[in-house]
């Protein structure tokens, strides 16, 4: 990891108060808002991760947020979220790498507003009522797409 990915990835953490980055920060391309695929796994290679946030690389790559279904709260999503938010402004709609970002389980964190609390319960609902699904690089799991216009563009 080199210096100004160790920076951004710490900047990241600082801000959500509980991510802690697993993977590359890269310089950015240009390009618009994607959606978001969020999935529910049952478990993760540590017990302690709450869920993992991908980006993938260019202009056809997805964020993907995966969150263990013990974890899965309207923080936890609303976290996840945030994490690609900052990401987004820091490293730019397309990255030209796979960024990775891991979160633990929230000991604190700010109040939800009542917007993000709806939206997150609605979400949770939404993802709770779905079949599993073969999503390439990640396996068979639920899955919704939360729109481009929910993730904070702080």
């Amino acid at each position: 990891m080199t210096n100004t990915t160790r920076q951004r990835s710490l900047m990241i953490a600082a801000a959500l108060g509980f991510a802690l980055p697993l993977g590359a920060q890269s310089p950015a391309v240009s390009g618009g808002n994607r959606p978001v695929s969020l999935v529910l796994k049952e478990k993760f290679a540590r017990d302690q991760i709450a869920a993992v946030v991908r980006r993938e690389p260019g202009v056809r790559g997805r964020d993907i947020i995966a969150v263990r279904r013990s974890e899965l709260t309207p923080a936890t999503l609303v976290y996840a979220l945030e994490a690609i938010g900052q990401s987004r402004r820091l490293d730019g709609e397309n990255p030209s790498s796979r960024i990775t970002v891991t979160l633990m389980p929230a000991s604190k964190g700010r109040t939800l507003s009542g917007t993000e609390m709806a939206e997150a319960r609605a979400t949770i609902a939404e993802l709770a009522g779905r079949a599993p699904e073969d999503v390439p690089g990640v396996g068979r799991v639920a899955r919704v797409t939360v729109p481009a216009s929910r993730v904070p563009k702080h």
